[in-house]
């Protein structure tokens, strides 16, 4: 089926397969959010390969991913994450709305093809929760809210347990 969420000129669509989330978009989403940006932020891929992809796409009107992977520019694991992390930080964005209306459509998505491994309903709605619950914490500690970390250096091999 299909969930239509709004709130104000915002719109999520989420589109759902015997329960379990296979795809969200949101209508305003930002330029970092966009599927090229988390890639390019991951260094999943290059600026150039990614500008190529993009002109590939606009002249086949494929989607983005089915086009780098067509060129070997990506690999379909790393793909499949990334669009998975896009589908989760969608869902997990709803949670920070105060107000807002739904519409649930029960249709079968004949055809649909998800690009990663459907996302438990109830998973979403545990780790939404547990964000909503600690992100207070976490705000105080982020220079902006659009911080991005990296890995400085590598973390030490764990320890191990004594017998």
């Amino acid at each position: 089926g299909k969930l239509v969420l709004k709130n104000g000129p915002e719109e999520v669509d989420v589109l759902f397969v015997e329960g379990n989330v296979v795809f969200a978009t949101d209508n305003a989403r930002q330029k970092e959010s966009l599927l090229g940006s988390m890639l390019l932020r991951a260094e999943l891929v290059t600026e150039e390969k990614l500008e190529e992809a993009l002109v590939l796409q606009k002249r086949s009107l494929k989607r983005l991913g089915d086009v780098l992977l067509e060129q070997n520019y990506l690999a379909a694991e790393d793909l499949a994450q990334v669009m998975r992390l896009q589908t989760t930080e969608t869902l997990y964005k709803l949670f920070s709305w105060k107000t807002g209306t739904y519409e649930f459509e029960q249709e079968e998505l004949e055809g649909f093809k998800s690009g990663f491994e459907p996302v438990r309903a109830e998973s979403v709605l545990l780790e939404g929760f547990r964000r909503m619950d600690e992100w207070p914490a976490v705000r105080k500690k982020l220079p902006w809210p659009g911080a991005t970390f990296r890995q400085r250096k590598e973390l030490p091999a764990p320890a191990e347990s004594a017998p």
